[in-house]
């Protein structure tokens, strides 16, 4: 029996890891694309362009560190 909880329990930290190890670059990706996006739709809008666009790009990459450092402090808590 004590085999069977400890088989449960590494394939659920197993399948924590691999999650994280997906939803990390995920999301960070995602920041950097909706930040450049926005940026690019203002700088149309207002007819800035490029400045909104790297602007734009540079709080994307603040927000996906931001993130990734966040998940990676949840990761160790657990």
């Amino acid at each position: 029996m004590a085999g069977d909880q400890n088989k449960s329990s590494e394939q659920g930290s197993t399948s924590r890891n691999l999650a994280y190890g997906i939803m990390i670059p995920t999301m960070f990706g995602a920041c950097v694309v909706v930040g450049c996006l926005l940026g690019y739709w203002l700088d149309v809008k207002l007819g800035s362009s490029p400045w909104l666009t790297l602007l734009g790009l540079i709080l994307g990459l603040a927000a996906g560190i931001r993130e990734i450092l966040r998940m990676l402090k949840r990761m160790g808590d657990k």
